[in-house]
């Protein structure tokens, strides 16, 4: 079935004296990050350096956005309030800046359409999965908005972790502290292969949805990251994990309980071992599944070398 909705017009690209208005404050935020808060960026590299990207970071402060600014010397592109382009001057401060209007007030599909157009324009696009300000260090209850547009535009995904931007100034702070913030970027995601004129459709993962119980539990030790949750998790192993092209699993046994092989495809396309994934049962569904990033505990479960 083809999606009967037009392609997003491409934006004009951004005039010079946009580009130097934005590398101007970018050079500035960047400044204070590292003058005030010690900011350090674990594999800046992983920001593709041209084309269209979704930056998605986790989100605990109001100055997250800055900080996602320090990840990469390229532009990034965000939504703002339409409020913020009331005024002539605000309008091309914010536009200087990379940001661009979004009517909080209408319906999602503008949002998307503005940020599609963002991305035909060939510029990193900045999205909170998360949706808004959450407090914590556990990840989880994503909107699927930000995986939506990656697939529907065809971008990779880029996932970034802020570690210390609520303790510096998270909700109910006025002032903020100064404190050390360490900000990870890791590996794109790359969308699933579609054929020509198909339609994203957001009900793709429903039937993984429907395996997991509502509290089921994500780890990844030694990984700090963690997932909570069954829509969380779901999208996550749609996008990340059962993607033939990227992983091949094979089923085994741990303990009484099923697992799988987990093989990674390598640049010259054979499937090696790379973790093995367990998964822990309950009457309501999956409670927990826990990947054990070891390669080479497949052997001890006899599993092959390739998959």
């Amino acid at each position: 079935m083809t999606d009967p909705t037009p392609s997003p017009p491409a934006p004009s690209p951004p005039g010079r004296g946009e580009l130097l208005a934005y590398w101007f404050f970018r050079v500035l935020v960047a400044g204070l990050c590292k003058m005030l808060w010690r900011i350090k960026v674990v594999h800046p590299e992983r920001v593709p350096a041209t084309g269209a990207c979704v930056l998605a970071p986790s989100h605990r402060s109001l100055l997250d956005t800055p900080f996602l600014a320090c990840v990469t010397k390229r532009r990034i592109r965000f939504m703002g309030k339409a409020e913020m382009w009331k005024y002539g001057w605000s309008a091309k401060f914010f536009s200087a800046l990379g940001g661009f209007p979004v009517d909080r007030g209408g319906p999602d599909r503008a949002a998307m359409r503005a940020a599609e157009a963002a991305l035909a324009g060939g510029e990193p696009l900045g999205m909170f999965p998360e949706g808004t300000r959450r407090s914590g260090p556990v990840v989880e209850d994503l909107h699927d908005g930000v995986a939506f547009v990656a697939a529907r535009m065809g971008v990779p995904i880029v996932p970034i972790g802020i570690g210390g931007s609520e303790r510096i100034l998270g909700r109910g702070r006025k002032l903020p502290r100064l404190s050390k913030v360490v900000v990870v970027v890791g590996d794109p995601i790359l969308p699933p292969p579609r054929e020509s004129g198909a339609s994203v459709r957001r009900g793709d993962v429903a039937a993984l949805t429907e395996l997991l119980a509502r509290d089921a539990i994500f780890e990844m030790p030694p990984i700090p990251t963690w997932f909570a949750g069954r829509a969380p998790i779901a999208r996550f192993l749609a996008a990340r994990v059962l993607r033939p092209d990227l992983f091949r699993l094979l089923a085994t046994e741990a303990n009484g309980e099923p697992a799988f092989g987990l093989y990674e495809r390598a640049a010259d396309g054979i499937y090696r071992p790379h973790a093995v994934q367990v998964l822990s049962l309950a009457d309501r569904g999956i409670a927990r599944i826990v990947t054990f990033h070891d390669a080479d505990l497949l052997a001890r479960f006899a599993l092959p070398p390739t998959a």
